[in-house]
């Protein structure tokens, strides 16, 4: 054993050539050759490999263990989506890009345009700062900034209920827009209210004193309604009503009637016409009995009734019309 020397990384004995007796060399020949044969290159087992000393030209199973104490990862840039069996769950760069590839062979890109990227259910992109995209209690919230509410940019928007299976109301902007323009919103009016919109896109409860409608198109309860027949400088209203020979009103609205004496009756507009009017009426008992309006003024009228034949003044029912402007 004298004449032996133990080599560095092994331990290996190593007899010394010419001075080793016979069965000593061989026995320490048989013993270093059972220790190569098992040695793994671990540390006091043989050398440590080197990168340089591998060429790994198959996958390199990790036996399901960890690969620790990476400082990074670098990919060989595909020029393709890998597509075998073997790549499931793998990720590869394609590109300048990360990709991800799931085990049902669905691949999924992870990085665009120097950002993230998102499938679809994601919103990615947001620059830096504070600018947010949340969801909570069924409510999405889309932030500018902190506590800052963010324009939406979109095409038409679905809405419906919070509930399960919602049937939709789709919203569309006009299927022709010459250029971009905003819509304001009114504010709640106090009672029920006509909404109106400005040229500049404002919306009002607050109708304006001239509206322009398409004249004899413009219907109540499917009727037309009647409009002037040229411009009038206000707006033309009628007054129409029914009275009973004793003078109480039977119908109609805004007058009063007031018999004066036999076959006399003073009309009273309850709202003055601006301009002077015209009043039509007739006698509705069946008696022959004329109608005839007097000191007739944007405020009101003089009736009088007279029985046809020459019988002089006679109280009778009658009905009438008045049209003016207003």
């Amino acid at each position: 054993m004298a004449n032996t020397t133990t080599s560095p990384n092994m331990g290996l004995i190593i007899p010394v050539v010419g001075t080793d007796p016979g069965p000593d060399w061989a026995n320490n020949l048989n013993a270093s050759l059972t220790t190569v044969d098992g040695h793994n290159h671990a540390p006091g087992s043989g050398v440590q490999i080197t990168p340089t000393g591998l060429n790994i030209n198959t996958d390199l199973p990790f036996n399901n263990n960890n690969a620790t104490l990476l400082r990074t990862v670098r990919f060989n840039p595909q020029s393709a989506n890998p597509s075998g069996g073997a790549d499931l769950g793998c990720l590869f760069e394609k590109g300048v890009d990360l990709y991800y590839i799931d085990g049902s062979g669905n691949v999924i890109r992870i990085t665009q345009s120097g950002s993230v990227s998102g499938a679809t259910g994601t919103i990615t992109g947001l620059p830096s700062g504070t600018a947010s995209a949340s969801y909570a209690s069924s409510t999405f919230t889309f932030q500018s900034a902190t506590s800052t509410p963010a324009f939406l940019s979109s095409g038409p928007v679905a809405i419906g209920n919070n509930t399960a299976s919602s049937p939709q109301v789709t919203v569309y902007p006009p299927s022709a827009i010459a250029g971009n323009y905003n819509l304001y919103l009114p504010a709640t009016p106090g009672s029920n209210s006509l909404v109106s919109i400005s040229p500049s896109g404002v919306m009002g409860t607050t109708i304006p004193n001239n509206i322009n409608l398409p004249g004899n198109a413009v219907q109540v309860n499917g009727l037309n309604a009647i409009v002037s027949y040229a411009n009038a400088t206000n707006n033309v209203g009628i007054l129409r009503g029914q009275v009973e020979a004793n003078g109480s009103v039977a119908g109609g609205e805004a007058f009063i009637c007031v018999r004066n004496s036999t076959g006399n009756y003073t009309l009273t507009f309850q709202n003055t016409f601006t301009d002077a009017v015209a009043i039509i009426g007739n006698c509705i008992d069946g008696s022959q009995t004329a109608v005839v309006f007097t000191s007739v003024s944007t405020s009101g009228a003089e009736v009088l009734c007279y029985a046809l034949g020459g019988s002089g003044f006679v109280n009778a029912a009658f009905s009438f019309i008045v049209v003016g402007q207003v």
